[in-house]
């Protein structure tokens, strides 16, 4: 703790004889967070042998204006905490907002490079699980003569030194100038492969639960939406079919009769017509046909998958309840 040298006496003293006590000035140490303590130098009561007559008023301000010093605060002492240099990580520049009452350009683009990165990482994450549940096909085998021509050639063409175009190349090749009997050979390969791909295909099916299929066709759904993929839905005998709305079954009824010849989408523009026309009373027998299609979905979603299904929100939804 610094000591202040405080003067204990002087003043009007230094006048008084030589032979007076306390005519000279005497330094005296004195804590500076303690002030009181240094009332003893100045307002302590004279004697009345040395000078009756003078106020002790008088030198008391004299004396602490010239005797009582200040100085700084010492390292360790209680001062208050430096704050530290620069501004948190994370923070914003707070004197940037306050003048312009928004965020700057470079801090927009970060923010922007942020959430877009945020975003990424949700995607990547989303679609990874999705492809567990969309589950992987089994590789199929070449069921078309000539890829079995070729696959059986590649080894026979790969060179050394020859790039996989070279190679390919070189098995086209060797497949154009394979005997007939050779060639029929490869297609009855392939007639057996397209069998055994189907056997294989319906086993890897059977292994798993309805419920697994239709998961993975949601997924399917799901992917080809967000990465613009042609991934085809699996084909399951087990899956419960979609209840269809009045306007299909007509149109499964009259289009042969009533559809005429043309593309399918010149054939549904004239059924459309048609259906337009028909009153309400004409069109009650489609709506009892979905109904009734209706109830056997519910009935098989919940047998098939354990649970109720889901609400299916079409134009004649409200008719057909």
């Amino acid at each position: 703790m610094p000591l202040n040298i405080v003067h204990r006496g002087g003043g009007i003293l230094r006048t008084l004889p030589v032979n007076v006590a306390f005519a000279r000035p005497v330094r005296v140490a004195a804590s500076q967070h303690h002030i009181k303590r240094i009332s003893f130098a100045a307002c302590r009561p004279l004697s009345t042998s040395v000078a009756p007559n003078v106020p002790r008023s008088n030198f008391l301000v004299g004396n602490f204006a010239r005797s009582y010093a200040t100085v700084g605060r010492m390292k360790g002492s209680l001062s208050k905490k430096k704050k530290p240099i620069g501004r948190p990580r994370g923070t914003r520049n707070k004197k940037t907002e306050q003048k312009t009452g928004e965020l700057t350009d470079a801090q927009k683009a970060k923010e922007e490079a942020k959430t877009a990165r945020a975003e990424a990482k949700k995607k990547k994450l989303l679609v990874q699980e999705l492809k567990k549940t969309a589950l992987k096909v089994p590789k199929k085998l070449p069921i078309a003569g000539w890829t079995v021509r070729i696959t059986r050639l590649m080894p026979e063409a790969k060179g050394p030194t020859q790039t996989g175009r070279e190679t390919f190349s070189k098995a086209c090749e060797l497949a154009r100038a394979v005997g007939a009997e050779e060639s029929q050979r490869d297609e009855d390969v392939a007639k057996a492969n397209k069998a055994a791909n189907k056997a294989a295909y319906t086993a890897w099916i059977q292994s798993h639960t309805p419920t697994q299929i239709m998961e993975a066709n949601q997924a399917r759904l799901k992917l080809n939406r967000m990465n613009k993929t042609k991934l085809q839905p699996l084909q399951d005998d087990r899956l419960v079919k979609r209840p269809r709305q009045p306007w299909i079954h007509f149109f499964t009824e009259k289009r042969l009769t009533d559809g005429g010849s043309g593309t399918l989408t010149e054939v549904s523009a004239r059924m459309a017509v048609k259906w337009r026309a028909l009153s309400e009373s004409e069109k009650e027998k489609y709506y009892q046909l979905a109904r009734k299609d209706r109830e056997r979905y519910e009935q098989e979603y919940l047998k098939t998958y354990g649970i109720q299904p889901p609400h299916i929100s079409k134009k004649d939804s409200k008719k057909a309840q």
